[in-house]
Parts: structure tokens; sequence; C-alpha cells
């Protein structure tokens, strides 16, 4: 298997791939309050066509857009059809949205978008002081820190565990 890097200068922007700036956009865009419509179509820009923009919609929808993180496991039928939509089996597809839900945290995502420098929700008013404010990097920081810690928290459990589990067999 041959693997292909696109790196840097704009190498992906002469393929027609978002640029960093473009995808920083792109997430923000999504990730804001405003009715899912008008968040794909300027999300999408001039590329919002039929078939792009029911998709992507569905796909929000699919993923939980406007739930809490606490009902993400909640299923209505507004979902099922987005799903049914998109999916060409007659699985059990309150099954397949929550695991699909499970890979892919759609609410979680938002509430890390709005806690990052830049966006709109972080600057107190609702509006980013300009469009460059918010920034991919920052989401990808903000994930890779919180992974970090969650994973120092799992270490200092599980080793919390077996010093005990030592301690109990010592005696």
């Amino acid at each position: 298997m041959k693997t292909v890097v696109f790196w840097g200068a704009g190498a992906t922007a002469s393929l027609g791939i978002r640029t960093t700036r473009e995808q920083s956009a792109f997430v923000r865009d999504l990730a804001s309050e405003t009715p899912l419509d008008e968040r794909v179509r300027k999300a999408l820009g001039g590329n919002a066509h039929p078939p792009w923009d029911h998709a992507l919609r569905d796909l929000l929808t699919i993923l939980g857009d406007g739930r809490s993180v606490a009902e993400a496991t909640d299923v209505d039928d507004r979902e099922i059809d987005a799903m049914r939509r998109n999916w060409n089996t007659t699985d059990d597809l309150r099954r397949r949205i929550r695991t699909l839900r499970a890979t892919y945290d759609w609410p979680s995502l938002k509430v890390i978008v709005k806690a990052c420098p830049g966006s709109r929700s972080s600057e107190g008013n609702g509006e980013s002081k300009s469009d460059e404010g918010f920034k991919i990097n920052d989401l990808f920081n903000v994930m890779d820190l919180h992974s970090q810690s969650a994973t120092d928290s799992m270490r200092t459990i599980y080793f919390s565990r077996r010093n005990r589990s030592g301690a109990q067999k010592a005696l």
C-alpha cells in the first residue's frame, strides 16, 4: 500500500480541497447555533447543491444535531427518516444511528468548538471579531489536551487499583 500526503503551501487548494483556513470556517459555520439549513448553506458556500447539502444536513441530523450531549442516545422519527434516505438496508436504524453517534460525537464536538479561542460564542456576545478568529488547529489542540487528560486519568485509576490489589495480596 502506498500513501500520498499533500503538505502545506496551498498544495491542497490546487486540488480543489479546502485549505486549513477554509476548513476552520466550515467547521465553525456548521457548529454555530443558527438553524441547520442556514449553517449547511453557509458552510458549503458555492458548493451548496441538492445532493451535497441534503446529504450533509441528513448526516448532521443523524448525528444528533440540536440535541444535547445527554440526549445523544435518543432517536426520533426525523432522524430515522434521514437515516433511511441514506442507508440502503432494513437494519435496525435506531441501533445504527446510536453506533454512528458513539463513533462521531457531533454534539460534543459542537461544545468543544464553542470553547475554542476565536469561536463566536467564546467572544462573549455571540459574534466573532472576524471570520479568521476560529482556527481548526485550536480545535485539534483542545481535543488533544482533553484526550491526554482522559488518558492520564485512566492511567491513574489503573495504577491505583493495581497498587491497591498488590497491597491487599501482601496483607
